[in-house]
């Protein structure tokens, strides 16, 4: 376990979520905040010491993903507020949205468990996609509001084709 003595890092890779399943954060900042990662969230609870662990079975960030290349992509809530946002090229749209506080839940964190992310394209971009697999059509089965163009936000990798399109945050009952 290599151990990080620095707020800078640790703040930016927590900003930036950076860290992936593959990595196990604790961290503890001195100002009576504890951030740990927990379900793809990062949450606070009050503490009073700072220390940063990090443990990885591979790097924390490739050179690529210091200077990547993003797509402007609009996000439609049901009540009809547009969020426009950056997205980086290869993200899925769930992780697109925890990065920039879009609600999208994503309840099993992005491993195809669940229907929390549901989205809804265009049909050119719906179009433009590979084919939803077996297990991406099981869990839609469990959707509200279910359209011909519905995909899960974690089965949706952002390609350049994705530059300026409007994603449908279907209401989901709450």
């Amino acid at each position: 376990m290599a151990t990080v003595f620095g707020r800078r890092l640790a703040t930016a890779l927590v900003k930036n979520n950076k860290l992936n399943d593959a990595i196990s954060v604790s961290i503890k900042i001195r100002c009576d905040i504890h951030i740990f990662r927990k379900s793809s969230k990062f949450c606070r609870n009050d503490s009073s010491t700072r220390c940063f662990s990090v443990a990885a079975t591979q790097p924390l960030m490739k050179s690529a993903e210091v200077a990547s290349e993003t797509v402007t992509i609009s996000f439609e809530y049901s009540d009809g507020e547009v969020v426009d946002v950056d997205a980086e090229l290869g993200q899925d749209l769930l992780s697109v949205c925890q990065e920039h506080d879009i609600e999208l839940e994503g309840a099993c964190g992005g491993e195809l468990a669940c229907a929390t992310c549901h989205v809804v394209l265009d049909q050119d971009t719906y179009d433009d996609m590979p084919e939803k697999s077996e297990d991406e059509e099981d869990m839609l089965d469990m959707a509200m509001d279910l359209t011909d163009t519905s995909r899960l936000g974690c089965q949706c990798k952002v390609t350049n084709s994705f530059a300026g399109i409007k994603v449908k945050l279907p209401d989901d009952g709450f």
